[in-house]
């Protein structure tokens, strides 16, 4: 028979999950405002003449720092169903 989550430790994840998730979004945001940077007329959709590598590299940052911000949000998700199973 499989053991009962713990609560506590359940509630603790969730704030250290949120925490990281916070954390995240913040670099998300500096990251867009280097694409921004990069982009011609700062509409961050074609990189400025000369600085297309640095616009793609920006890019591929923030994709992958929002896939990381579903992964924590897919945890949070998980503890609270936990949780809610308690």
């Amino acid at each position: 028979m499989p053991q009962k989550p713990d609560p506590i430790a359940l509630e603790r994840e969730i704030i250290r999950q949120k925490e990281r998730y916070m954390v995240l979004s913040e670099c998300v945001t500096i990251a867009e405002a280097w694409v921004r940077r990069f982009s011609r007329n700062e509409a961050a959709q074609v990189a400025k003449e000369g600085y297309e590598k640095a616009f793609d590299e920006e890019l591929r940052r923030k994709l992958v720092l929002q896939d990381i911000m579903r992964d924590v949000s897919e945890k949070i998700d998980a503890c609270r169903r936990l949780m809610n199973g308690i």
